[in-house]
């Protein structure tokens, strides 16, 4: 589908043409003023030969150069390689002359740096336009300008040819605002316009309604006289696409077909082209095949007329969906082929299996539409082997998805919203799923192991290498980068909760995206670190994370299948596939609802509800001999703890009779196998051992009392507390980056969409962004409170929750709740896995002896149920730590000892002084 083009930076290019004030003309004749009032090249290179000479007129000057890129930039006798070569000088110099000027005319600046922008982006240079654009804005707001809401669209065009629609509307939403306060209606009605298309663009259809209705509204209820025919057709075809969108496809016609007719009237051929494109689609989706390719082949022929590379593809990938509809996948290949080739500069395809570079892919700029196309290559590849039954289809295919994912590793690099790249990660879905699908079909399990990583947690991986990249840079500049992180989070929070303005946060983002650019230059290494996201390969995986004893279990949940990936240092990788149906989704509800409360089952009933799970999830990967389990799991599965699942069936009289996996098998968890080989920081340090424990003794803030403590950690070497009202936000903040081993016993929850999971501590919660602003040097951190991992499922990246946001922060691992377990069993349990983890056992193994010897001790059936015991699971790096047991003098003092010995203090003290006396 064509976004249709928005007239603003031609019309900003024609509407600055205002004429200054009129200067004292230097002889001879034509004056400076008519050349300046002609749209003749000749004439206004005489005029700026006569005014370089002239003093006085280094307004009409800059003027001149100004006006004198926009008529270089519209020479049709010019190349189009020239044509922008020399549009981007002549305004170069006229900012050079305008900035000369006193006092500095900040809204003609402005005027020039918005047309270098203008220029950038048609010439596909995205980074330098978004630059130009933000340096225009700047100069429009100190002339308190209303232009400045044009620059704000323009940085939002560029921003949705970049994929990153978060900041578009981040910049919209700040257009709109100031659209208000200058009370301009008519940039009022194109901010809601360019607001549902960013909307559509992301696939919120129902959202773009409102905006672009409203936008309708204000552009249909002008004087009649005064209705601008190019606003018109522009919002109509926005309501086409959204009712498309939305299925009521008649209605996307009838909207195409009104917007057709007024940008005829208006007379912009370009325009036209793409209403015509787009109205193929609608077509094509009736049934009406013939109509949509005529459409489409008047298209094709007036874009080949004009060298619109754009719209030359656009029509290609249209005309390939017609011809993959009617079963013609050799020449539906060829077609999309054809879009590819007018999408990425310098491929050349001399057959219908070429496929362009990965160097070619670097350079291309709309990624986003080659993206598709590379996907409708491997689709089709894919469906002309069902057809064919020939196994180097899918070699083909695969190799366009390979290209496909390296598309879209390119777009995560150019986007900055977390909005923005979730929202990739969710739109990719699909094609990580037909990949790994492709991969299944040809029996090879690396290749799904490539497309399994790279389908999840892959922002999580991006933090990581942040982190990482700030170990080559100074400590000064590191604390820097944090800082404007934490600005823009708080600006960002601000604006969410309907306290904060859009300037502040646009100052924030383009403070922070300018300090990273400088970082990158400044520090090379740096930006190599950062973005060298390399998967970790399966023969790395076998070195560096498993031994004899380890087997890694990886899933990955699609429409209809659950495929299961499995190897050990030894054994080398196996992909097999289970079907995910109503059954599988009957028992895993069945059981989760059990552990967390909801429902209730006696032992046999549980076991005949989880042993399937096992069956299905771990009995096609699994092997007895393996006492570690590494499992990676994905969607729902991230729920589920693996060990509570009985390995066989039994007649069990309790609970404690069941034959969980627990009892042979050490089971922990990793949000993927190549997170965890960068967690590269070694265990082997020691630091602070610190617990939060607000305890919440007096209800405050609502929140039911807990234990201050108690969990067995007072009795290790390092340890302190901040308890009751001691335990705030902020003092945790200042020294949670100092620890090494953090415990947290509070409350927590997974929290509702909106406001997400959150900690609690005594004065305030602390929420997921936040965490993400952080930087923790903890080898663990312990989340001693309910729904500690559970949040909502992000498409292709994981469980939002406070454990994946305590690993965001740099955590190497993590010991977090499923569901809300009481404080009593808790207790028990973490007294003693801290025993376990000062005897040397490694974390997960003291967490897992930790639930057995609960099991042993616990004496009633209901005690030994695993909603009592498994609640509890470890993610991330394994290993020992340094941690050993105080003296006890050193425990009592760490404790309430430590009040004790206040008051001892104090009294000895107050003795002192009436014996002085």
């Amino acid at each position: 589908m064509t976004l249709p083009p928005f007239r603003y930076s031609l019309l900003f290019l024609v509407l600055l043409f205002t004429a200054e004030g009129t200067r004292a003309q230097c002889p001879p004749v034509p004056s400076v003023q008519q050349a300046l009032d002609s749209w003749d090249v000749e004439l206004t290179l005489s005029a700026i030969r006569q005014a370089e000479n002239c003093e006085g007129y280094r307004d009409s000057l800059g003027w001149a150069y100004h006006r004198l890129g926009v008529f270089y930039y519209y020479d049709e006798a010019l190349s189009p390689e020239e044509r922008v070569a020399k549009a981007l000088q002549a305004t170069r110099r006229a900012i050079d002359i305008r900035s000369g000027l006193s006092p500095l005319p900040y809204e003609q600046v402005g005027q020039s740096y918005l047309n270098l922008a203008f220029f950038y982006q048609d010439q596909l240079n995205y980074d330098e336009a978004a630059k130009e654009a933000l340096t225009a804005l700047e100069a429009f707001e100190k002339a308190e300008a209303p232009q400045a809401i044009n620059c704000l669209w323009k940085l939002a065009d560029i921003m949705e040819l970049l994929g990153d629609y978060g900041k578009a509307l981040h910049y919209l939403e700040l257009a709109r605002e100031k659209a208000l306060r200058f009370k301009d209606t008519l940039r009022l009605a194109d901010s809601y316009n360019v607001i549902g298309r960013a909307f559509n663009a992301q696939g919120l259809h129902q959202e773009a309604l409102e905006p672009l209705n409203q936008a309708y509204t204000l552009f249909s209820s002008r004087p009649r006289d005064q209705r601008d025919d190019y606003q018109l057709a522009s919002c109509l075809l926005n309501l086409g696409n959204t009712y498309d969108g939305l299925g009521r496809f008649e209605e996307a016609l009838a909207a195409y077909q009104a917007a057709l007719q007024h940008a005829r009237r208006y007379g912009d051929p370009g325009l036209e082209l793409s209403i015509k494109n787009n109205i193929a689609i609608p077509l094509k989706k009736l049934g009406r095949l013939a109509e949509s390719e005529q459409a489409l082949r008047e298209v094709l022929r007036y874009a080949m007329e004009k060298e619109s590379q754009k719209d030359m593809a656009a029509a290609y990938d249209n005309l390939g969906d017609l011809y993959f509809l009617r079963g013609d996948f050799s020449r539906a290949l060829e077609l999309y082929q054809q879009a590819i080739v007018h999408t990425v500069s310098g491929f050349q395809p001399e057959s219908m299996v070429d496929e362009p570079s990965g160097s070619m892919l670097e350079k291309a700029a709309d990624k986003a539409r080659l993206l598709n196309f590379l996907s409708n290559r491997a689709q089709t590849w894919k469906a002309y082997y069902e057809k064919d039954q020939k196994r180097e289809y899918l070699g083909h295919a695969l190799q366009c998805y390979r290209l496909a994912d390296q598309v879209i590793g390119l777009m995560r690099q150019e986007h900055s919203e977390q909005s923005s790249k979730l929202f990739w990660r969710n739109t990719t879905r699909p094609v990580y799923e037909q990949a790994i699908e492709t991969a299944y079909w040809l029996g090879d399990a690396e290749q799904a192991f490539f497309f399994m990583e790279k389908s999840r947690a892959v922002l999580l991986l991006d933090a990581l290498l942040a982190g990482n990249a700030r170990q080559v840079v100074p400590d000064s500049i590191a604390r820097r980068e944090l800082q404007l992180k934490r600005r823009l989070l708080t600006a960002r929070q601000s604006m969410e909760n309907g306290e904060g303005d859009a300037a502040r946060l646009l100052d924030a983002q383009r403070t922070l995206e300018r300090f990273l650019d400088e970082l990158a230059e400044a520090y090379p290494a740096y930006h190599d670190i950062r973005y060298n996201l390399v998967v970790a390969h399966p023969e790395q995986v076998q070195a560096q994370l498993l031994d004899e004893e380890t087997l890694l279990v990886e899933y990955f949940l699609s429409g209809e299948f659950i495929y299961i990936l499995h190897f050990s240092r030894a054994v080398a990788p196996k992909l097999v596939r289970m079907p995910r149906d109503e059954a599988f989704a009957q028992q895993l509800q069945g059981v989760l609802s059990y552990l967390s409360g909801a429902g209730e089952a006696g032992p046999d009933a549980y076991q005949a509800m989880a042993y399937p799970l096992f069956q299905r999830l771990l009995e096609p990967a699994y092997a007895p001999q393996y006492s570690r389990l590494l499992i990676i799991p994905d969607g729902e599965l991230s729920f589920l703890p693996f060990d509570a699942l009985p390995g066989s069936l039994g007649q069990p009289a309790s609970f404690g009779q069941v034959d969980y996996l627990i009892r042979d098998h050490n089971v922990y968890y990793a949000y993927s196998a190549t997170v965890l080989s960068n967690l590269i920081r070694n265990d082997g340090a020691s630091g602070s051992l610190l617990q939060i424990a607000p305890g919440f003794e007096q209800g405050e803030r609502s929140l039911a009392p807990l234990s201050e403590g108690g969990r067995g950690m007072e009795r290790l070497d390092g340890y302190r507390i901040l308890r009751g009202r001691e335990a705030t936000k902020a003092r945790f903040l200042e020294q949670a980056s100092q620890a090494w081993l953090i415990h947290l016993t509070t409350h927590a929850s997974a929290g509702a969409e909106a406001a997400g999971p959150r900690i609690e501590f005594i004065d305030q919660p602390l929420g997921l962004p936040e965490l993400y602003a952080l930087e923790l040097s903890a080898q663990l951190v312990v989340l001693d409170a309910c729904q500690a991992n559970l949040g909502t499922i992000a498409t292709g990246e994981g469980v939002m929750s406070l454990a994946r946001g305590f690993a965001f922060a740099g955590a190497r691992s993590m010991v977090a709740s499923l569901w809300e377990v009481r404080d009593r069993y808790t207790a028990i349990l973490f007294q003693a896995f801290y025993r376990q983890l000062s005897a040397g056992k490694s974390k997960s193994e003291a967490l897992r002896q930790a639930k057995l010897a609960y099991l042993a001790q616990a004496q009633t059936s209901a005690e030994k149920s695993p909603r009592n015991w498994a609640g509890f699971v470890y993610i991330g790096k394994d290993g020992t730590m340094a941690v050993r047991e105080a003296s006890t003098l050193q425990s009592w003092f760490a404790g309430y000892g430590r009040l004790a010995g206040l008051l001892l203090l104090a009294g000895i003290a107050g003795w002192f002084l009436r014996r002085k006396r």
